[in-house]
């Protein structure tokens, strides 16, 4: 990311399912390792609940977009639907084999 360029931080809930959650957290990590050069968000940190936390089990991941990715993450996602029909159901890459389903939510701060 250039230094000085506006940073915009967006947290991700995961719901997970079963005992998925360290098969997914791995998946992400990998999934985000594939990314940097390339445009798009950076993986801060991907962590699981617990029992004391709230919710669980989920897995949160925090991720790091310049609004310029912001922008274009809007574009793809919801202007151009038709345009990207090729992607998984719920838009992001698929983990199968992972013995999760989740379905997520993201907010941005």
């Amino acid at each position: 990311m250039a230094p000085g360029a506006s940073r915009l931080y967006m947290h991700e809930i995961i719901h997970i399912v079963g005992a998925g959650a360290q098969g997914y957290m791995e998946m992400t990590k990998e999934w985000a390792a594939t990314r940097p050069g390339r445009g798009g968000n950076r993986l801060v940190g991907t962590w699981a609940s617990v029992g004391a936390t709230g919710n669980w089990p989920e897995v949160v991941n925090l991720w790091e977009l310049t609004l310029e990715d912001w922008y274009g993450m809007l574009d793809r996602s919801y202007i151009h639907r038709e345009a990207n029909a090729h992607r998984s159901a719920n838009g992001s890459p698929s983990f199968a084999g992972s013995g999760s389903r989740w379905s997520g939510r993201s907010k941005v701060s």
